[in-house]
């Protein structure tokens, strides 16, 4: 009888190959101070549902962070956890940063990398994907699997988000991602799963181009929009700075945060952190409050996923009355005004 023939007719093939296939599916991390960001968070939950179709495993990668960051991926989703450690890697620099995970992945070869849609997924994640000759789907809004091809479905907007398109590879692989905060939904933590923390140690990475001079020393910044829970926004419909500086009370009052559309931060009224929309943060608060807010669809695309919009404009036919829960017709600075004397005479 012809061995080989029977092997090949049960798999022997695919098999070894298999061994030395792309599998996995890898998630970049960040840390703030307070332990994972909300945004690293939501990615490992929707990374988790992925490996679940595909029946592979979640491998988190985070820098120089501490162990305790480690545990708290793998209470959110993650099965492996490296720690990638050296010099170079204390702080932010580019090319020691993209050295040490561009060897980690040849090491590991996951079939998906993912990464937020930052300062360092956006430095990252180009960079590799050209180094592995590899596709790259950049500020998805959402990701699937198509589990016949083992591929990513990547969501993104076009044309400043009139529609949406899912664009897929079904053969270059790894496949390389970057994923907009606040766009995924969070995740609850098991506190009982349980994985691996392992630390890896790289001894020659090249320098970085950027030196460190030292920490800043201003004072501590807001809490950004992302995780704000009230968000209330200002567009040219407020008419003024006075009518800006009503929205900042109300904000602080309601516990939340100021924001504005592009037409505000080019009345010079907001800071560039501080826009939200295509251009700007994308929010998903539980309560947003839109005054003098148009509803442009490059704006809406940053607030899709708002629990409650409440709209205030002159306009009743303003675009962004069809989307709103609650919406006023009305003068938004004099809405503004009478709201804050509300709360003002309202016991504490």
């Amino acid at each position: 009888m012809d061995l080989d023939f029977l092997q090949s007719l049960m798999g022997g093939e695919e098999m070894a190959a298999a061994e030395t296939a792309y599998q996995d599916i890898w998630v970049v991390g960040e840390v703030s101070g307070e332990g994972l960001t909300p945004a690293t968070r939501a990615l490992l939950g929707k990374a988790r549902d992925m490996a679940n179709a595909l029946g592979v495993y979640v491998k988190g990668v985070l820098f120089s962070a501490p162990e305790s960051a480690g545990s708290e991926m793998i209470s959110y989703g993650a099965d492996t956890v490296y720690l990638l450690e050296g010099a170079g890697l204390e702080s932010f620099a580019v090319e020691p940063y993209a050295e040490a995970l561009a060897r980690q992945i040849e090491n590991g070869r996951p079939e998906i990398v993912l990464f937020n849609a930052t300062s360092l997924g956006g430095e990252l994640a180009p960079r590799l994907a050209a180094r592995f000759r590899a596709p790259l789907f950049t500020h998805c809004m959402d990701l699937g699997i198509d589990e016949a091809q083992r591929a990513l479905l990547a969501t993104v907007p076009r044309l400043g988000g009139e529609y949406y398109e899912i664009l897929i590879s079904p053969s270059l692989r790894p496949q390389f991602a970057t994923v907009e905060p606040g766009v995924l939904p969070a995740p609850f933590a098991d506190p009982y799963r349980f994985g691996s923390v392992e630390r890896v140690t790289f001894d020659d990475l090249p320098a970085g181009r950027v030196e460190m001079l030292g920490p800043y020393a201003g004072g501590l910044p807001e809490p950004p929009l992302s995780r704000s829970r009230v968000i209330v926004c200002v567009g040219r419909g407020v008419q003024d700075t006075e009518g800006v500086e009503l929205a900042r009370r109300l904000a602080a009052k309601l516990g939340g945060l100021l924001a504005g559309t592009r037409g505000a931060l080019d009345e010079g009224w907001i800071s560039e952190e501080q826009l939200v929309g295509m251009a700007g943060r994308t929010v998903r608060p539980a309560l947003y409050i839109a005054c003098g807010v148009a509803g442009a669809i490059q704006h809406m695309l940053g607030i899709a996923k708002t629990e409650c919009l409440i709209a205030i404009n002159t306009d009743p036919k303003a675009e962004i009355f069809p989307y709103a829960d609650l919406g006023v017709v009305a003068d938004a600075k004099a809405v503004l005004e009478e709201l804050n004397k509300k709360l003002d005479n309202t016991p504490a």
